[in-house]
């Protein structure tokens, strides 16, 4: 049920070092539904010296903006995250328009 509900972001988690770690227990396996399989467009969590944010806008190719759209600011951060930071998030109902 779970894997079938939308997104709020996307973010990159080592599940299997945080298994081997003792951090998780793996519950179950879902299939990652259709709609979710591609890679997002994303930003950076931070701007550049410059004052750009970069988008990854298809997976692979990064743009520079000066300043972010509405809809911009509500893409995924391109970041792993370790268990600490991904629990506080989810605790705080944390969502990418908070990294400004």
């Amino acid at each position: 049920m779970l894997a079938g509900m939308k997104e709020r972001y996307f973010t990159f988690y080592d599940v299997g070092g945080a298994a081997w770690r003792g951090e998780v227990t793996i519950a179950g396996n879902e299939a990652v539904p259709e709609w979710a399989r591609k890679v997002p467009p994303l930003r950076d969590g931070m701007s550049n010296a410059r004052g750009q944010w970069r988008l990854i806008l298809d997976g692979h190719t990064a743009t520079d903006f000066m300043d972010l759209t509405e809809e911009q600011k509500k893409l995924s951060i391109a970041r792993a995250w370790n268990t600490a930071a991904l629990v506080l998030s989810l605790e705080q109902v944390w969502d990418p328009t908070h990294v400004q």
